[in-house]
């Protein structure tokens, strides 16, 4: 694994190279605007001095003039840096999103799996949104912290050597007291946040599982479960509470005993005529300029517990195994290639196993040593009993696994990736649990959007929907949500069948078509079966041996095996 490639920072800035100057460009807006807060002070300063206390109007006008001038500059800057922080946090949420589809494209089914669609994409668009804030952050609201602290600093020490000794004597103790409440408050929100997801998880659980909770009588027993990790969860947020309270009051306690200090070592200097009241005016700005922003900057670690899971499962997202065709050395890609160029491409058979094994990583074999030939045209059935590997024949099939020893050949050609692209644009695939997008039945059926009407209608009729060509508008501007969840079993399938038909493919693979169908489109789509003999190359499997009529060679996976049936 290339640790450097899978780390996010890297994802975002490698290929957009032309974030840079964004960025560059947004650090000297700040630095100006920032600059205002180490002149406003001395603005007052030479209003009180030299205009107030004089009672002279022409200073007053001068200065004023002079600071509406250049907080009237500042202003159309920080437009400015507004609208490139903007236009920086569309590009990197773009790019996000696009390293995303780029990353779904190639994941493995094992994680798909073990994921549902509406945990994945939730939790990706939050953690996405999350990074997103946390860079908006760092790009203008820590780097103008950060300057306003410096300039905060420059202004204390060009003022008074003597006052800013009693602030240099305070601020280390401030600290100190702030990093230790701020490392207790981030132990805190981590398992706060910790208590947070577990009772999230738990809530989604009981949501899904509300018939079994019916059935069970058990709705008193999981209320007891929910209610003992929400108390827990209660005490950790009111602890926190009560931290933050604690730390604001010493904050405030600190900030209060600092700012007498420097009014009475102020009103000394003042009577020695060392100090003048604009310049304590303007002292008095700059202390606030560095404890406000110190606050923020001793407050980081507790804020970077808040947003490091974000980062962290997109970090984990990123490097979630892709699908085994990609793990593929290029040594592998040689001898394929190498391979390829020494086969006849009009071999007359389309799939060839070859001594096939396979099995999951840590799990029991499923295949041993399987020998088939799928031959051009062939109608072959393949039946076997729940759990034997119908379905992971199938992912062999179209490369989602990969054989752990023996090999796979597609129309005499190796698997690589080139080839499983190839086949998985010739073949119409048919499996167990195909997916329904959200929008209209005609959007499901034609999903590349290049089919006519009356194409669609006559797929349509061809898996036995019901449909007429009076209602045919109708029923295919229906709206589908959630994966269909408004047909029935049966109309699911007709659906997936319909749009597979469209494929206009030679070879088709059915993963138990007829799920969920009644009898007559049962029927009605075995006749169809058969009118494609000798036109088709079809692989059937089924667990019903009935099916199996219209198959021309018949097999069954058993003993981690595929014999003849």
């Amino acid at each position: 694994m290339n640790r450097k490639k899978d780390n996010l920072i890297y994802r975002i800035f490698s290929k957009k190279k032309n974030l840079i100057p964004f960025l560059i460009t947004i650090i000297l807006c700040s630095s100006f605007v920032s600059s205002y807060y180490f002149f406003q002070p001395l603005f007052m300063k030479h209003i009180t001095d030299e205009g107030l206390l004089q009672k002279n109007v022409h200073r007053i006008f001068y200065w004023c003039i002079l600071w509406c001038l250049y907080g009237l500059c500042v202003s159309a800057i920080k437009i400015i840096q507004t609208s490139l922080s903007l236009r920086l946090q569309n590009k990197i949420k773009s790019h996000l999103y696009y390293e995303v589809f780029h990353k779904l494209e190639r994941i493995s089914n094992k994680f798909l799996s073990e994921n549902t669609s509406t945990q994945l994409s939730s939790r990706l668009s939050a953690d996405i949104d999350c990074l997103i804030t946390v860079i908006e952050s760092f790009a203008t609201d820590y780097l103008f912290v950060f300057l306003q602290l410096c300039g905060g600093f420059l202004g204390i020490l060009n003022l008074s050597y003597h006052l800013s000794l009693v602030v240099l004597f305070c601020i280390p103790i401030k600290i100190a007291l702030l990093i230790v409440t701020a490392r207790k408050k981030e132990k805190q929100t981590r398992s706060f946040i910790t208590q947070l997801n577990l009772q999230t998880t738990l809530l989604g659980d009981i949501i899904s599982g509300l018939s079994e909770i019916k059935l069970w009588n058990c709705t008193a027993a999981m209320h007891h479960r929910f209610e003992r990790v929400l108390k827990k969860n209660l005490l950790l947020y009111r602890s926190l509470g009560t931290l933050n309270n604690f730390r604001d009051v010493l904050n405030d306690s600190i900030d209060l005993l600092l700012n007498c200090s420097i009014y009475i070592v102020a009103g000394v200097l003042m009577m020695h005529g060392k100090f003048t009241v604009g310049s304590t005016l303007a002292f008095m700005s700059y202390i606030s300029y560095v404890l406000i922003p110190l606050k923020h900057i001793l407050d980081l670690p507790y804020y970077i517990a808040g947003f490091k899971p974000s980062i962290t499962r997109l970090n984990t997202f990123f490097c979630v195994a892709d699908e085994p065709i990609y793990s593929l050395t290029p040594s592998s890609f040689r001898q394929a290639d190498e391979l390829n160029s020494n086969i006849d491409e009009f071999q007359d058979y389309i799939f060839k196993f070859e001594n096939v094994s396979f099995s999951y990583p840590g799990e029991k074999v499923l295949f041993k040593h399987i020998n088939l030939t799928v031959k051009k045209n062939d109608i072959i059935g393949i039946i076997g009993k729940n759990g034997v590997g119908k379905s992971t024949l199938v992912n062999l099939l179209l490369g989602f696994e990969l054989p752990t020893s023996g090999q796979l050949l597609y129309k005499g050609k190796s698997y690589s990736i080139n080839t499983v692209i190839q086949l998985r644009k010739e073949i119409a695939v048919v499996r167990q649990k195909s997916h329904l997008f959200n929008g209209t039945i005609k959007d499901n059926i034609d999903l590349l959007k290049n089919k006519s009407d009356q194409e669609i209608f006559s797929s349509c009729i061809d898996v036995g929907l019901k449909i007429t060509n009076n209602e045919v508008q109708k029923i295919l501007m229906q709206n589908l949500t959630n994966n269909g969840s408004t047909l029935s079993g049966g109309e699911h399938q007709k659906v997936i069948l319909a749009r597979e038909l469209l494929k206009y493919s030679d070879i088709m693979i059915f993963d138990e078509p007829t799920k969920g169908l009644d009898e007559n489109s049962k029927n009605k789509w075995m006749h169809l079966i058969t009118q494609w003999k000798g036109k088709k190359t079809i692989i059937f499997i089924t667990h019903d041996k009935h099916d199996l009529s219209v198959c021309n060679k018949k097999f069954i996976i058993n003993n981690f095996t595929i014999g003849e049936f």
